[in-house]
């Protein structure tokens, strides 16, 4: 009980002791350093690795936003990369032939009963190809596990690019921004996905003075008013790393 007593004594007057200690001004530091790392390097030892190598691939899709055409998509592409982060990459779509479901409709009249008309979109100009170069960024680069024993490597990059669109008689600027995914097989085979919005000017449908009744002679980008079109494509296909 002494002790204790003693002990909770010592505790009390420990404040009197305290002594205030002032530095120099000039002995406190007045500046931070932080670390400087000349050479950063995110991922170490890469299964997959695409600098300074080429890429070639083709797939099919469907254009998300088209209503009057075939929104079916073939491409093909070509791409070559600096290093695991910047490349370049080259695309060439061609778009399916004739009328969507839509359009068909349209060309008998059903949906159009109150007006009396009918529109044949395939009397106008359509987009018949698009070949676009883009910068390729890649932003990330990891796996994902399929299974407890199956991973697959992966990357997610990003797209932007301009390029031409030919119509049946013309040919004009297209612009593309997206972003895609790439998931790995081998270490040279994976599958791509993706999505592109694409803009560009055109001849409108819709603007014309014959309103496009079918059985009317093909007319030309002349005969109709321009206007902008904007297009979203979704592809899926595969590529091969050389």
């Amino acid at each position: 009980m002494q002790n204790l007593l003693l002990a909770l004594l010592l505790l009390v007057s420990l404040p009197t002791f305290a002594e205030t200690i002032e530095f120099s001004e000039d002995e406190l530091a007045t500046e931070t350093v932080l670390p400087v790392f000349d050479k950063t390097q995110v991922v170490k030892n890469r299964t997959i690795s695409v600098s300074k190598r080429f890429e070639l691939g083709a797939g099919a899709g469907v254009n998300m936003t088209e209503a009057l055409y075939n929104n079916l998509i073939l491409n093909i592409s070509g791409a070559y990369h600096f290093d695991e982060i910047h490349g370049i990459n080259v695309n060439a779509t061609l778009t399916g032939s004739g009328l969507s479901a839509m359009g068909e409709n349209l060309a008998q009249g059903i949906g159009m009963q109150a007006s009396g008309r009918k529109l044949d979109a395939s009397r106008a100009p359509s987009v018949k190809y698009l070949v676009l170069g883009n910068y390729q960024l890649t932003a990330y680069y990891g796996k994902i596990s399929v299974s407890k024993q199956t991973t697959m490597n992966l990357s997610l990059y990003g797209l932007a690019g301009m390029g031409l669109v030919g119509f049946d008689d013309t040919t004009n600027l297209a612009m593309s921004f997206g972003f895609g995914q790439k998931v790995y097989f081998t270490k040279e085979l994976a599958l791509r996905l993706d999505m592109r919005l694409i803009t560009y000017q055109g001849p409108d449908v819709t603007t014309t003075t014959d309103n496009l009744e079918p059985g009317g002679p093909k007319l030309t980008s002349d005969d109709l008013s321009s206007t902008n079109f904007f297009h979203t494509h979704l592809t899926l296909g595969l590529v091969y790393l050389l």
